[in-house]
């Protein structure tokens, strides 16, 4: 029988000075950068906390890991409980405190670092916690250590273990324990999203998810080229046999989760699991894509039998964010092309069969035969998208056109007195809506036959833009006066909404509709994200 072993937390050696130089942590510039990271330590009472030990520490820093405890930039707090670091390079950073003569402690997560002083929420130093781990089964850990990222809290392992005790864990929300090899090459996440009771003791059984991986987002010049920072985004994430193994998920891939760096779940939606053939696509939902930042990642983890299916494509295709229609496409051929939002407009086919599913540029798509396949949204009518005259709106489709013959094939459709995008009897792309007493605006772009393209039209009150694979190409609108405005239709996709006419010949992949007026940064890291040769994501 294997006995319950002690294990205390590893705590750093500190420097009772205020850290004033630069260092280089775990990737991090050795310039001289100008940001300052202050704040201060307070009682549990609210009176400050003189003497109290405080240090910087990346979020993505493992205590056993290449970089030593003593690099870490740390500084004492006054008689007032302030404490100040300068030169600090950008990136995400936790706060650890403990105050000398009580032994409490404070932990601050997610202090993001960007531009010159940032104040740091108030530390409250208490009576730490305790962890007893019990490790599962399932979970036959060799030599190595477990860690608590962006802490100094860490203890070794040799393998024999049953059970094992964390003490002098501060209090708090723990972003997650993880495993790591003797050599530090490989981590394992156990558990994560930890709440700590000052005073009490914490038992963790069963760690859950066996592996993970880092995703970088890099929007820098050298990767997607996107300078703004973009808001509740959904990233495209394609797993292949190349960057992931499909072995250690489950079969539907229903153990896959997604994390901020900090350990904030990020909600997802698999679109397409086909672990025999090793390809999938999963989309998540990131509230901020930082924009010419290479810092920025999330985590991946995998490796849980017993985990529930955590898909939902509503809480990422969130209709507060705008999106009041997304149709990835990927149904079976002949059958409901099933809206990702929470409004469920699903679409009816017609004129299809088994052979309309084909591979697409994300997962599957539906090919349109040019003479009687199309795809009607029963019941949209006056559903959310009816959108006003002079109203905000985006239409956005991944569109392969097989001809270009002088005749009109619609992508997406209103009714001819209504929003629409198509391939125009001019031969050029065209975005045209209909507004009373204007009459019939539209704006152009020349085409690519039987290629990919990224096409997005934005309408923005009388401001009407038209992009292609996220450039704009087109904003000076063309009028046709005395076309009155009718919105009776029902929304199709594959030929014009009120008429036998205009049908789409070619493939279609991701329709979009948004009641928001997207912007260019946004529109150009959906085409660098969704391209073949994705620019955004990185896998480290």
């Amino acid at each position: 029988m294997r006995y319950p072993l002690l294990f205390s937390v590893l705590v750093c050696s500190v420097i009772l000075c205020c850290s004033r130089s630069p260092v280089d942590l775990a990737g991090g510039s050795t310039s001289t950068p100008n940001e300052v990271v202050m704040g201060c330590v307070v009682l549990s009472d609210g009176a400050p906390a003189a003497r109290t030990i405080v240090q910087l520490i990346p979020s993505s820093y493992s205590a056993i890991g290449n970089t030593p405890s003593s690099a870490l930039k740390t500084d004492t707090t006054d008689n007032s409980g302030t404490y100040c670091f300068t030169q600090v390079d950008t990136g995400m950073y936790n706060i650890q405190a403990v105050q000398i003569e009580t032994r409490t402690r404070a932990l601050v997560t997610g202090i993001y670092v960007e531009n010159d002083t940032i104040h740091a929420p108030s530390a409250v130093v208490e009576p730490p916690g305790r962890l007893l781990l019990v490790l599962s089964e399932s979970f036959a850990p060799a030599n190595g250590a477990l860690f608590i990222p962006g802490t100094t809290v860490a203890t070794v392992i040799d393998g024999t273990q049953d059970t094992l005790v964390l003490d002098s864990v501060p209090a708090g929300m723990l972003p997650g324990i993880f495993y790591a090899v003797a050599d530090g090459s490989e981590h394992t996440v156990l558990w994560q999203n930890i709440p700590v009771s000052s005073g009490e003791t914490i038992t963790l059984s069963n760690p859950a998810w066996k592996f993970s991986r880092r995703l970088y987002l890099n929007t820098t010049m050298a990767a997607a080229a996107v300078a703004g920072n973009v808001p509740n985004f959904p990233v495209l994430i394609r797993l292949t046999t190349n960057n992931f193994d499909f072995s250690q998920a489950q079969s539907h891939g229903a153990d896959i989760r997604f994390s901020k760096s900090d350990n904030t779940s990020l909600a997802h939606e698999i679109e397409r699991w086909d672990s025999t053939n090793g390809k999938a696509e999963i989309w998540v939902k990131v509230d901020t894509v930082y924009g010419n930042d290479s810092t920025q990642y999330m985590l991946m983890y995998w490796g849980n039998p017993d985990a529930p299916d955590n898909s939902n494509s509503a809480m990422v295709f969130d209709t507060a964010a705008g999106f009041q229609g997304v149709w990835h496409m990927s149904q079976a051929g002949n059958t409901t092309a099933v809206d990702a939002t929470a409004n469920r407009l699903n679409g009816t086919p017609s004129g299809m069969n088994a052979d309309a599913s084909v591979e697409g540029m994300i997962g599957r798509a539906q090919y349109f035969n040019g003479t009687s396949s199309y795809i009607a949204l029963t019941g949209s009518a006056y559903s959310k998208l009816d959108f006003p005259q002079n109203g905000n709106y985006t239409l956005s489709a991944w569109v392969y056109t097989e001809v270009i013959d002088g005749k009109a094939h619609y992508i997406l459709s209103k009714s001819n007195n209504s929003y629409n995008l198509n391939l125009s009897t001019k031969n050029l792309w065209e975005i045209y809506d209909v507004e009373d007493g204007i009459g019939l605006q539209s704006v152009y772009a020349q085409p690519n036959l039987k290629q990919w393209t990224y096409l997005t039209g934005v309408c923005k009150g009388n401001d009407m833009r038209l992009y292609v694979d996220g450039i704009c190409i087109d904003s000076t609108i063309s009028i046709i006066k005395g076309v009155p405005h009718e919105s009776d239709s029902d929304v199709h996709i594959g030929k014009r909404a009120d008429s036998d006419y205009g049908y789409w010949n070619g493939m279609l992949d991701e329709v979009t509709l948004l009641n928001v007026s997207l912007g260019p940064d946004w529109i150009k890291l959906c085409y660098m994200n969704q391209r073949i040769d994705d620019k955004l994501v990185v896998f480290r």
